[in-house]
């Protein structure tokens, strides 16, 4: 197999990943779920074969795998991740992770060579850019009508009655992640390739990540906008102000009318952000129920930390030390068990399950990221790209990685942080 054809099939395979992998939902599997555990084969058979199309051409290992500083880093941070295996409390569970989150030692395999492959590509061709676009507009329509009421398959028992739209992603939370690292590609055919069809995409997806009403997920789109804002007045890309324009308008006409719509639930909705940080100031009222219960356990999770600093209590192990700790905590202050299996913090998670080394090298990785890409911020595409990722690691900070969406952000990171560079290609 000749080096270029090789190339070609690889960026092709990984581009399909971000664009079809979120379809991937049998509503037939289990009675329990729909969504994680295909959604995980599906990136093991993708993955499996990317590495026999290595396996049969055994001089493009030095392609795929070149010594830079930011390989090294993730190295690193995957090697932290395997110590941390010998200290889990429950190794089994650390390596395939939990029922119904898949979230273990091999799952971070399949992100790190998705994650390698993808810094293969030399170009993001147009239809990449397309599918995606296309792809989240056929979502958001599925999720809307969730909203309104209309399922197209039969819910499993756990979200028999739910009311906010999870499309294909079995959570709210994490379609609204999905949803922060995809609007942004909207945005660039708008403002860059002046694409007509794509103020109605984004209206439409924009509408859905209203109606989602995960706070994680606005204050992560927003981040995105203020980051690209920052980063347009820094490199001045000509960017017409009619698009903007338009732009602004389409957003604020879908806030007036969702809250108007919804008796002002939406506007609520986003108060209850600024209401939970004063109260936090102020220490005033009940701040352990604070953002949905999550200062309740990131307190809780720090002092386990404090106990586990170095290698943490394993992946996929923290409902374990948790309830070992906090059963009788939870049910004198709540009246039940609280079961944390995440800290609902990327950060304090990744801390928590693999020590705080494995944290700083990853958030050395991602520094060393930003600061390698600074400069080609000036290419539309790498522009957009990176405010995606910037929005995703901000509303991190409220959320968990899981399967169905994290797969997406560690494409992103290696078309970021692709070996060779073909500009303006989309």
């Amino acid at each position: 197999m000749q080096a270029k054809p090789f190339l070609k099939r690889i960026e092709f395979i990984i581009l399909l990943v971000p664009v079809l992998v979120p379809f991937v939902y049998v509503p037939v599997w289990s009675v329990l779920d729909f969504f994680y555990y295909p959604k995980y084969l599906a990136l093991l058979g993708i993955v499996s074969i990317l590495l026999v199309m290595v396996a049969l051409n055994a001089k493009m290992i030095g392609l795929l795998f070149k010594w830079d500083w930011i390989n090294r880093l993730v190295l690193i941070y995957f090697a932290l991740l395997t110590i941390s295996l010998f200290f889990a409390h429950d190794l089994q569970l650390s390596l395939g992770g939990q029922f119904l989150r898949y979230d273990g030692y091999v799952t971070q395999m399949l992100y790190l060579f998705l994650f390698l492959f993808a810094r293969l590509i030399k170009k993001i061709p147009a239809w990449f850019i397309e599918g995606i676009v296309i792809g989240s507009a056929i979502l958001a329509f599925y999720a809307l009508l969730q909203a309104n009421g209309f399922e197209l398959f039969t819910r499993d028992l756990t979200r028999m009655h739910w009311t906010k739209p999870f499309a294909t992603f079995g959570n709210p939370n994490f379609f609204g992640a999905y949803l922060v690292l995809i609007l942004p590609w909207h945005l660039y055919l708008i403002l860059f390739k002046y694409k007509v069809y794509a103020y109605f995409t984004y209206a439409l997806v924009f509408y859905v990540l209203l109606i989602n009403m995960t706070r994680s997920a606005w204050i992560g789109f927003i981040a995105s906008l203020i980051f690209a804002g920052i980063m347009q007045y820094i490199f001045k890309h000509p960017i017409r102000k009619k698009e903007i324009l338009f732009v602004v308008f389409i957003s604020l006409t879908l806030i007036l009318f969702y809250n108007l719509s919804s008796d002002q639930a939406l506007l609520g909705r986003f108060l209850s952000i600024s209401s939970d940080f004063n109260a936090l100031v102020k220490k005033e009222g009940n701040l352990d129920a604070l953002g949905s219960f999550r200062l309740y356990i990131w307190v809780r999770v720090i002092e386990i930390i404090k106990d586990y600093p170095l290698f943490g209590v394993g992946i996929e192990n923290l409902h374990i030390v948790f309830m070992e700790r906090f059963n009788q905590d939870s049910v004198a202050m709540f009246g039940r068990v609280m079961i944390a299996d995440k800290a609902h913090n990327e950060y304090l998670h990744l801390a928590v399950t693999s020590g705080i080394p494995s944290l700083i090298a990853y958030l050395v990785f991602l520094i060393k990221t930003a600061m390698d890409n600074f400069k080609q911020l000036k290419d539309p595409m790498t522009f957009v790209l990176a405010s995606a990722i910037f929005g995703y690691c901000v509303q991190a900070f409220f959320n968990i990685s899981v399967v169905s969406v994290a797969y997406i952000f560690w494409v992103y990171l290696g078309l970021l942080n692709r070996y060779t560079r073909d500009f303006m290609q989309a």
